[in-house]
């Protein structure tokens, strides 16, 4: 019994951990953060109706340990383990047969293939539970004994039963698993989210090409909130195939993850209370009403903010969950060094409204943010760029020249965009060209660009001009 052990364990610890951690390790992340886990009296006689969510409530314990991926998918493995030792001991006493035990990982690749729909390991828990039930069980049958007969026979048996079928089975419920496109697309989100998260902006658009961002609409906003934060998107934002102002959030989703990139995104824009409101929202789908993402990204919204006896409340709260106290003290440390700067008051703070999740457009947002802070720069070029990829050059030339110099000094080089759409402004109103100097270069290829259209070849303006706003409006 101890060979066919052995082999079924290395089968199943080898495949089940490097199915994980090098297959799934952002999705580990993702479970620790979509969990919450505290010991507070309050938390507990609260959020966790016992003993009904006992399971769940050791699952969410034990879910603090995937923050670190290796050790999550150690984890894993051991859950793929447990069921598979106690159905070998199980038909093993029960049949006599050593061969025989092979027949157990039907079940255990069953539930290697379902285990990444079980996030909050509850039913990874139930399994572990059935399977170590059959196997106590299984002590009161009456054991058969194995023949120490090890003919021809019984050698094929076990090597092709015992040992062949629980590899074959084992590899083919892993194929399964890498096959998933849901979940291999959410795998690569959650690794987006993850970078995003630790400002890798670089490492995001080296993972977004640009024909990914193409073909899909989640890929494209993380690659251009990449861009506008490398200030690239007056630069690159029609290579990333940007087709409208709103290609920048998530406006009128309730998926969770949309609205945690939501998140993202106004903290990029400096705008606190929408990421508060939404992570609020979120943590109202989570398990136990709060996760820990959503914990972390308040407090550190509170502590940018600098309102820190709301997020000494918070850390007070995170530091309940015993994995998260080394955390909750450099939490502390930081905001200890936050509360010895004097933090300015902002004169708008609170008066700009942000309503992501209505109706408004982003621009509407935008607009209001340039109007209370005229001379940032971030702002001005997200509105800027979000008016040519709305192919409103009017729109843009009217507001252009109203925003522009309180960023762009007079005489400054303008990025290739503007440049192009004040060139074709100036088909209207030939003082678009007059407020900046443009550049001899653009000049000529704009000149080019009329005597195509002039002469009817729309279809070579794309390949002649690529990567420019006049093949962006004409040329699809």
């Amino acid at each position: 019994m101890k060979r066919i052990f052995f082999t079924h364990s290395a089968i199943i610890l080898i495949g089940v951990f490097l199915l994980w951690y090098v297959g799934y390790p952002n999705t580990l992340r993702w479970m620790e953060g979509i969990s919450f886990f505290s010991t507070a009296p309050d938390f507990v006689n609260l959020q966790v109706d016992l003993p009904s969510d006992a399971l769940a409530y050791a699952g969410a314990f034990i879910l603090q340990l995937f923050r670190w991926p290796i050790v999550g998918a150690l984890i894993q493995a051991f859950f793929a383990w447990v069921i598979m030792m106690s159905l070998d001991v199980a038909i093993y006493r029960i049949s006599g047969k050593e061969w025989l035990t092979g027949l157990g990982f039907f079940a255990v690749a069953y539930y290697v293939t379902c285990q990444i729909d079980y996030p909050n390991l509850t039913e990874s828990l139930v399994w572990c539970l059935i399977s170590i039930s059959i196997m106590l069980v299984s002590f009161f049958v009456k054991r058969k004994k194995e023949s120490p007969k090890q003919d021809k026979k019984s050698r094929i048996l076990f090597w092709s039963v015992g040992a062949g079928l629980p590899l074959v089975l084992t590899v083919i419920s892993i194929i399964m698993v890498l096959n998933r496109f849901p979940k291999r697309f959410s795998e690569r989100m959650f690794g987006l989210e993850y970078m995003a998260e630790a400002k890798d902006w670089n490492g995001i658009l080296k993972d977004v090409t640009p024909m990914d961002s193409h073909s899909n609409n989640v890929l494209r906003r993380f690659a251009l909130l990449a861009l506008l934060e490398t200030d690239q998107l007056k630069n690159q934002m029609f290579i990333y195939g940007i087709s409208d102002a709103d290609d920048m959030i998530f406006a009128d989703y309730d998926d969770t993850e949309l609205q945690l990139f939501n998140t993202m995104f106004y903290e990029a824009l400096g705008v606190e209370n929408e990421i508060i409101h939404q992570m609020f929202q979120i943590s109202a789908t989570s398990r136990f009403g709060m996760s820990f993402r959503a914990m972390r990204r308040m407090i550190d919204s509170f502590i940018r903010q600098g309102d820190f006896g709301l997020a000494e409340k918070y850390l007070i709260v995170m530091n309940s969950a015993p994995l998260s106290r080394g955390w909750v003290k450099d939490k502390f440390a930081d905001m200890q060094v936050a509360r010895a700067e004097p933090i300015a008051v902002d004169p708008h703070d609170g008066e700009v409204p942000v309503r992501v999740k209505s109706e408004t457009p982003l621009l509407s947002d935008v607009v209001r943010l340039v109007d209370a802070y005229p001379t940032n720069r971030k702002y001005v070029d997200l509105l800027l760029c979000g008016l040519l990829a709305s192919k409103d050059t009017g729109k843009f030339w009217e507001i252009f020249r109203r925003v522009a110099p309180h960023v762009y000094g007079l005489g400054a080089k303008l990025p290739a965009y503007y440049e192009e759409a004040l060139l074709l402004a100036s088909r209207e109103d030939p003082s678009a060209i007059q407020m900046y100097p443009i550049s001899n270069e653009r000049k000529e290829a704009f000149n080019r660009f009329v005597k195509m259209m002039d002469s009817n070849q729309r279809n070579m303006i794309i390949p002649a001009f690529p990567n420019t706003y006049w093949a962006y409006v004409y040329g699809r």
